[in-house]
């Protein structure tokens, strides 16, 4: 985690200029853009120092010393600290004012209980079989190993930018941080709904989804990737400004470093940033806007980091989209193809895609997003349709074009909906006062009710994962033998 955070603060710097620092909604973007571009970077080392077989050296001496190189060639940079510091102790100020005005202060408490609650969970040891297996599985065994290796498992090649970065975590002992590096945007991304939404308990509609466990928890590379797209789209939507809009294709290029599912949810933004691009600009300023993105030296690096993780999935697997094009990149290995096919049809039978919503069985209850954003898009579907908005709302087309994606394409879990799930919880302040109607009092109700027994669950299911992490400290192996998967894998990783 010291490497992360002197590369986060590096990444403020490098990301930032003093014009654009004027607007609160970029100084969001730039947080965001900044923990998402620090965690590639972090990747992108440990991938350089594994494949250069030195995989134990250590990566917080880089991380300090392009801390300290960039606050050298950054004059402004104690200026440009103080300034966030200043404008998040104001968004803080504004909180707790508003909390002592607010007749929705039951709301507002809830809010906070529940950020500090799934912060507190996310504490905790490694225990979930894909992350043993080669989200931090994998990044373990380079370093035991002290080099690069090849050992034909199925899962090597399916390792994003993301996963690397683990090895500062195992560098520095520092492992059970790898689950709250994934939601360590959280209070940034409630504080930013805070301030669009006037009706506060609509934020609950993101909060209390029970695949918030999944996200916490199990140390996967979902929330933080996609949470920062999705904000980084709203605020380039709302402001239409070049620096947005490099932050936002910043986002896009590392989430698909991380993930190569994420191109389900970034290909829609990116066509839209290229019809605005087309359809905005006069030819001169087109031509400017576009040798701005091409020549952004921040991009740039990303391209590069993108195509690295390329071609690491290329050497191991022999197909650098894997595990997409199996059976035209991998047509004489049968292994692999059955292997992409058992992925990408994971939890997609039985009653699919109603458990996206609604958790059909015991164990899809932290798999499901919940029924509350079901409604929520349903209500925006049909407002839209009625006063015929499609052309006007490119956010709420890009959120339903997201979930159709999602839908015909992903697995059938709820954890992959982070986008769609904060851009729906921030169009729901458009149906807010629809739902004071008399033809929408029954969704109003089934709103507040699934929102109450949202949130009964995701208590319970935090109190439990934190429960669980106490014990740890206290009782590690029976606590890892009586609700740990398996724990024998886990035991020299943790």
């Amino acid at each position: 985690m010291f490497s992360y955070i002197c590369l986060f603060l590096s990444a403020i710097l490098f990301l930032s200029k003093d014009n654009i620092l004027r607007l609160e909604n970029r100084i969001y973007s730039l947080i965001m853009t900044a923990a998402l571009f620090a965690y590639s970077i972090l990747g992108f080392i440990s991938l350089i120092l594994i494949y250069l077989n030195n995989s134990r050296y250590p990566i917080i001496v880089l991380s300090v010393f392009i801390f300290l190189f960039t606050i050298y060639f950054d004059k402004n940079s104690l200026r440009k600290y103080l300034k966030i510091k200043k404008f998040l102790l104001f968004e803080c100020n504004n909180f707790i004012n508003n909390f002592k005005i607010s007749n929705q202060k039951i709301s507002i408490i809830i809010i906070i209980i529940l950020t500090i609650l799934v912060t507190i969970s996310s504490i905790g040891p490694i225990n979930h079989p894909d992350s043993l297996d080669y989200h931090v599985g994998y990044p373990y065994q380079y370093w035991l190993k002290g080099e690069f290796f090849i050992d034909g498992g199925l899962h090597q090649a399916l390792m994003g930018i993301g996963d690397y970065a683990n090895l500062s975590f195992i560098q520095e002992k520092t492992i059970w941080l790898i689950r709250t590096l994934q939601i360590i945007n959280l209070p940034i991304i409630v504080f930013f709904l805070y301030s669009k939404l006037k009706n506060k308990t609509l934020i609950l509609i993101f909060l209390t989804s029970p695949v918030f466990i999944q996200w916490a928890t199990v140390g996967k590379p979902l929330f933080l990737v996609e949470s920062a797209c999705a904000v980084n789209f709203i605020i380039w939507q709302e402001n239409k400004d070049s620096f947005s809009r490099k932050l936002l294709l910043v986002s896009l290029l590392a989430s698909i470093s991380v993930k190569i599912s994420a191109i389900i949810i970034c290909l829609p933004i990116i066509i839209e940033l290229i019809r605005d691009l087309v359809t905005t600009n006069q030819k001169n300023t087109f031509q400017n806007d576009l040798k701005n993105l091409v020549f952004c030296k921040y991009i740039f690096l990303n391209l590069f980091i993108l195509f690295s993780i390329l071609l690491s999935r290329q050497i191991i697997a022999g197909n650098f989209a894997f595990p997409l094009f199996t059976e035209l990149f991998n047509k004489d290995n049968n292994l692999l193809i059955n292997f992409a096919k058992d992925l990408s049809s994971y939890q997609r039978d039985g009653l699919f895609p109603v458990n996206i919503f609604f958790p059909i069985s015991l164990s899809d209850l932290s798999s499901s997003l919940g029924p509350a954003i079901l409604i929520i898009i349903i209500i925006s579907i049909y407002i839209n349709i009625k006063n015929k908005n499609f052309i006007r709302n490119p956010i709420f087309n890009i959120g339903v074009t997201q979930v159709i994606l999602l839908i015909l394409f992903c697995q059938g879990r709820g954890d992959y909906y982070v986008c769609p799930l904060i851009i729906f919880t921030y169009l729901s302040r458009e149906i807010n006062k629809n739902l004071l109607k008399p033809v929408f009092i029954f969704f109003k109700n089934s709103l507040n009710l699934t929102i109450i027994v949202q949130s009964f669950l995701i208590f319970i299911f935090l109190f439990f994962s934190i429960f669980q992490s106490i014990h740890s400290i206290f009782d590690y192996e029976n606590a890892m033998k009586n609700i740990s998967y398996g724990y024998e894998l886990s035991l020299p990783i943790n």
